[in-house]
């Protein structure tokens, strides 16, 4: 299957890859207390929606988690990296 895929690549959008290598500028506090709701999820159904929703608000960018960033409490991550990290939340809860 990976030697099809060299062979026969998924065509991609420029904006995509844009968005995808985009560094998100991010108030500490909230995603900690964003992050710590994630944890506190009843259920695996609600992980989910939880994570779907963090990663819609990550995308707005005039969500308080974007815009209240600045000085000290500021962390940066790229799009791609924090997304592939979210997307690993609900595998791990799954093995524990």
């Amino acid at each position: 299957m990976r030697a099809r895929a060299l062979q026969n690549p998924v065509p991609r959008d420029d904006d995509e890859l844009e968005a995808a290598d985009e560094a998100l500028s991010l108030d500490a506090t909230t995603l900690r207390e964003l992050l710590y709701r994630l944890r506190a999820s009843s259920s695996l159904s609600a992980l989910r929606r939880a994570v779907a929703n963090l990663k819609r608000d990550l995308d707005d960018a005039r969500h308080a988690l974007r815009t209240a960033a600045s000085g000290d409490q500021v962390v940066e991550y790229t799009r791609h990296i924090l997304f592939d990290d979210l997307d690993q939340i609900v595998p791990r809860h799954l093995h524990r």
